[in-house]
């Protein structure tokens, strides 16, 4: 009986100390499934990239976003809501999943995300969207071929995980 006991107790300490180790090598302030977050984007043509626009996207962790376009001069264009899937980005984290999908070029590192570069057919454009498993359904980057060979580009400049409030996100 005293043998068990022992055993069993040394199982347990030697769990605890694994969980306690793996805890302890994890990346602090690593985005997790459903983190909020803050992304700024600039978009651009190609062959004019000083005429831009300046986007500000806020996701809160429920997949609820809104989005604010502003003009090169400072004026606000609109205000979007949009509301992705709830479990969108438990769903997205599922990186096997991008590896498998036949849109998938290649991995790049976008601002400290590894980002997956999907590559589509659409309309007759070429579409490329850089895609992160911790911002879910939000692309990081994306470059439609259009008239030309001139390119819309539009790709996040700063990202911040952080919280965001039903407040801030409805908020002009």
């Amino acid at each position: 009986m005293k043998m068990k006991l022992a055993f069993l107790v040394a199982a347990l300490i030697f769990v605890a100390g694994s969980v306690t180790y793996l805890r302890s090598t994890e990346t602090p302030n690593q985005p997790s499934v459903g983190s909020s977050f803050v992304v700024m984007f600039s978009r651009y043509r190609r062959s004019t990239p000083t005429q831009k626009q300046t986007i500000i996207q806020l996701v809160n962790a429920q997949g609820r976003s809104l989005v604010r376009r502003i003009k090169h001069d400072g004026r606000d264009l609109e205000h979007v809501v949009h509301q992705y899937a709830p479990n969108a980005w438990a769903a997205s984290l599922d990186r096997a999943a991008y590896q498998r999908s036949t849109h998938v070029t290649h991995t790049e590192q976008f601002l400290g995300l590894t980002a997956y570069v999907f590559r589509q057919d659409v309309g007759g454009q070429m579409l490329e969207s850089w895609y992160a498993p911790e911002t879910g359904a939000v692309p990081l980057k994306q470059i439609l071929e259009i008239e030309n060979g001139d390119a819309l580009v539009t790709e996040a400049i700063s990202l911040e995980f952080r919280e965001v409030s039903d407040k801030e996100e409805l908020a002009p």
